[in-house]
C-alpha cells in the first residue's frame, strides 16, 4: 500500500502486559484497539500521563454497506457470511447491512435465499458453514 516501514505495527500479547506497556511508552504516538468497555477503559487510565491519541471499537456493531451500483452476485454471500461466519461470534460480525433504498427490496429477497442455503451444524464436519452457538455439554 506504500506505507512506509514502521508506520504500523501490530504488537500482540495479553493487554496487561503488552497493552499497558503500548499505552504508557512515549514512543507509541496512536492506539488502536477492539474490545470491551473495560479494557478501553484501562488503556485510557494509562495512556493519560501521555495524552496518547486512541482509536477504540467497543462493539459498533460492524455495518456493511451495499450500494445501488454493487454487484448483487457478490454483495448477497459477502454480506450474509460476513455475520454468518463463525457463528456471528466475532467483533467485526457485520451485524448490520446498510442497503441503498433503490436495491434494498431485491438485496433482502437474494439474502433470504441465501441464508436458505447455509449448511447448519457440526462445525468439524465437512461442509459446514455455520456451527452451534451453545452445546448441551455441562461446563
Amino acid at each position: 500500500a506504500g506505507v512506509p516501514e514502521g508506520v504500523i505495527n501490530v504488537v500482540t500479547g495479553y493487554g496487561k502486559d503488552v497493552g499497558q506497556a503500548l499505552a504508557e511508552h512515549m514512543g507509541v504516538d496512536r492506539l488502536a484497539f477492539t474490545g470491551s468497555v473495560g479494557t478501553a477503559q484501562a488503556i485510557v487510565r494509562a495512556s493519560a500521563g501521555n495524552l496518547k491519541r486512541l482509536q477504540l471499537e467497543l462493539g459498533g456493531k460492524s455495518p456493511d454497506i451495499v450500494l445501488a451500483d454493487a454487484d448483487l452476485d457478490q454483495a448477497v454471500p459477502g454480506a450474509s457470511m460476513g455475520v454468518f461466519s463463525n457463528t456471528g461470534q466475532v467483533c467485526v460480525a457485520g451485524t448490520r447491512i446498510l442497503v441503498q433504498r433503490g436495491i434494498h427490496d431485491a438485496f433482502v429477497e437474494r439474502m433470504k435465499a441465501f441464508a436458505k442455503t447455509i449448511q447448519i451444524g457440526n462445525g468439524l464436519a465437512p461442509g459446514v458453514q455455520v456451527g452451534p452457538l451453545i452445546s448441551q455439554r455441562q461446563l
